[in-house]
């Protein structure tokens, strides 16, 4: 098992007739864990670690450090009220990603349906659709609209929202684990492993704005109106580059596990990765 943010020496093979040429180069990016929240720091505890070595620690807002930790699918998780409880994470640059390839996922057991906004919010820098231009990204569990409880996946570049949405609703009083990926013009939602929706839509290069948004958990941003969600959330991770089917289908078999992926850099524009478990 390789560790977290080492980099991995690449080796290509070049076989020519009575002749082997090897080229080695350590590649060009160690693409990154940015953020892992495990929430696995237990009773007593107001802020959540950030375990990814990066610093990104969240701090609980409006809840009970006693009794707001729980078991959890991994671990602990933390027990979200759906009145006025969330976790904050402060803005940093690592955490925005302009034209770059980002990941976000994590677990969730949903106790109540989306209504009148409310119990959609799952992890997002995002206010409200209603004001474009203010928003950047968000990975909800619902629909991002008044009700629905189809987890969805959007980001904001200028005024304009792209997002993916869950064909089906994802049963409450469940555990279910929901990943949104931007790759380049695409983004992609992922529900307990499988892809479930994708759209190639976004303009070639474009960067999702950087409105100085902190994370927030199970609930949106401080600009009313406010909403919040009643649910558990465990093993919050995000990436800064673009997990794949394979990484994701790992994440899901094995709750609590992280991914990391190298480019290999050999060509300007060549976005090709491979990627191994860690832990």
């Amino acid at each position: 098992m390789k560790r977290k943010g080492t980099q991995q020496l690449v080796s290509t093979v070049l076989l020519i007739p009575c002749m082997v040429l090897v080229f080695s180069q350590t590649a060009a990016r160690a693409a990154t864990l940015v953020l892992h929240l495990p929430f696995d720091d237990g009773a007593g505890s107001t802020t959540a670690a950030d375990v990814s070595g990066s610093g990104h620690t969240g701090t609980l807002e409006n809840m009970n450090p006693d009794n707001d930790w729980v078991s959890g699918q991994a671990g602990l998780a933390l027990d979200f009220d759906g009145s006025n409880d969330h976790v904050s994470i402060a803005d940093h640059v690592a955490l925005d990603f302009a034209t770059g390839d980002f990941s976000v996922s994590y677990w969730f057991f949903k106790r109540s349906a989306t209504a009148s906004f409310d119990n959609n919010y799952g992890v997002s820098k995002w206010s409200t659709g209603a004001s474009p231009g203010i928003n950047e990204w968000h990975l909800s569990v619902g629909t991002g609209l008044a009700t629905g409880d189809n987890p969805s996946f959007a980001v904001e570049i200028g005024s304009t929202r792209y997002k993916v949405i869950a064909p089906l609703e994802s049963p409450l009083h469940e555990w279910h684990h929901v990943a949104g990926v931007r790759a380049g013009t695409t983004i992609s939602l992922y529900v307990d492993g499988v892809l479930v929706d994708g759209a190639s839509s976004l303009p070639t290069g474009a960067a999702i704005n950087n409105n100085g948004l902190d994370i927030r958990v199970a609930a949106n941003q401080p600009i009313a109106p406010i909403y919040h969600t009643d649910a558990l959330f465990d093993d919050l991770q995000i990436y800064d580059f673009a997990l794949g089917d394979g990484d994701v289908t790992f994440l899901v078999a094995n709750p609590g596990l992280t991914v990391t992926s190298f480019s290999d850099g050999f060509e300007s524009g060549d976005t090709s990765a491979w990627s191994s478990t860690v832990q």
